[in-house]
């Protein structure tokens, strides 16, 4: 089963940066209104919003950092299979084990 948060949870959980991290990290106001017109929307609202969409339009580091909004146990049974890569691994990898954990049926 797909995993899913929404932008309500999203906005509450992280509040924006202002100004885009120089890191790539966390999401900013640029990533939060890229978001906000892959759907078409100018506001948070509670509809679904899954994980596949935000890799997609955010990139692996973005919707990783939106894992906070997940429940403890999901997140690390995400991290658990993340260690277990060989170390640097690429960001094809990781993407690979966030599919399988968030996007995959």
């Amino acid at each position: 089963m797909k995993k899913m948060t929404t932008l309500n949870i999203l906005s509450e959980a992280h509040g924006f940066k202002t100004a885009p991290t120089t890191d790539g990290s966390g999401l900013d106001r640029v990533s939060w209104e890229k978001l906000l017109a892959s759907l078409g929307k100018t506001q948070a609202d509670d509809a679904p919003l899954s994980f596949g969409h935000l890799l997609d339009v955010l990139g692996i580091v973005k919707a990783i950092y939106c894992l906070e909004t997940l429940e403890a146990k999901e997140r690390r049974l995400f991290r658990v299979d993340l260690f277990k890569l060989a170390i640097p691994a690429s960001d094809k990898a990781i993407e690979a084990v966030f599919v399988k954990h968030f996007v995959a049926d």
